[in-house]
């Protein structure tokens, strides 16, 4: 098969070399200059581990995403450099390709990938089940939020946490802490922050030693000027929280102002995770992203068996435990 996907700074130069490791005939790796390092940078690191794996001649790396070439995969993956895959570009895919969402499908923001353009166009599309028991990848949340903690001089063990969140992730954070010897207090914001206002809030942020903000689905503020939790209640509390921050609308440039220690030092806005399991190590990216393009491959797997769109789909998810069946 033919894989069109990204390639990126870090563990995440290792995606187009695990599709080619994994047999793909041609991969086809999108590359531009982030924050992350430079598309130049990307280029020499990938070409040199690609022509010492043997695998130089199965990757292309395409900077100038407009070529229509990777367009024609079999397998586009949704992943930063290959986004957006919007009505225009779904319109630029081949008739045989498909995408992975490589992620659960509750998390994809349409911005980045427009589910319903892609099947309006008999592009079947699927997420990954990240509870499946070879993956687990919301079971690092817990040890993302304790290794900023951790960053912060805040030993998670027996501290007492307020965590923000609500959903997978309010869960999974709260779960992870827990396990670790952390005292912990939810608040379920993904309906919103109403639930921050109340007393059991009042008490809990005062006498907390950190908290975590961990919401992936409501997008309203949660701290800062129009949010009901200010940097100035923060400074002015007992302990004087730290803030760790996953996802969720936190106003960043708010908490130095109050001498607030926060992490990671950029905080991405809602909708966005600031941190993904990536920066725990190499496992948590290298088992998402195999699943993610397994996914790909069972997907296109029922295209060329003569399925296609939903029932293309359903193939796929009926064969492979991977395959998200929503």
């Amino acid at each position: 098969m033919t894989v069109a996907t990204e390639v990126g700074s870090g563990v995440f130069l290792l995606t187009p070399l695990i599709a080619a490791q994994a047999g793909a005939e041609n991969v086809f790796a999108l590359c531009r200059d982030t924050r992350y390092g430079s598309a130049a940078d990307i280029t020499r690191e990938l070409i040199a581990l690609a022509k010492s794996w043997g695998l130089a001649g199965k990757i292309e790396i395409v900077i100038d995403r407009e070529t229509n070439e990777w367009t024609r995969a079999d397998i586009v993956t949704n992943l930063g450099n290959v986004r957006p895959l919007d009505a225009a570009t779904a319109e630029r895919l081949g008739p045989k390709t498909v995408v992975p969402l490589m992620c659960e499908s509750w998390e994809v923001r349409q911005a980045d990938a427009d589910i319903a353009a892609l099947r309006a166009k008999g592009i079947p599309t699927a997420g990954t089940d990240e509870q499946h028991p070879d993956l687990r990848t919301m079971d690092y949340l817990g040890t993302l939020a304790g290794k900023l903690l951790l960053e912060m001089h805040v030993e998670w063990f027996r501290s007492r946490v307020m965590v923000i969140g609500g959903g997978k992730f309010g869960r999974a954070v709260e779960r992870g802490l827990q396990a670790g010897g952390a005292d912990v207090t939810r608040f379920d914001t993904s309906a919103g922050a109403d639930v921050l206002t109340d007393a059991t809030a009042d008490i809990a942020l005062n006498t907390c030693d950190a908290v975590v903000v961990c919401e992936h689905q409501w997008r309203g503020p949660l701290i800062g000027p129009d949010g009901p939790i200010t940097a100035e209640q923060l400074a002015a509390c007992t302990n004087r929280p730290v803030v760790a921050h996953i996802c969720g609308n936190v106003a960043a440039e708010t908490l130095p102002k109050a001498d607030i220690p926060y992490r990671p030092e950029h905080l991405a806005p809602a909708g966005t995770m600031s941190l993904t399991t990536a920066y725990l190590g190499p496992r948590p990216m290298i088992d998402l992203h195999t699943a993610g393009l397994k996914v790909g491959e069972e997907l296109a797997r029922a295209v060329r068996e003569g399925y296609s769109g939903g029932d293309a789909e359903a193939r796929a998810a009926g064969r492979c435990r991977l395959v998200e069946n929503d």
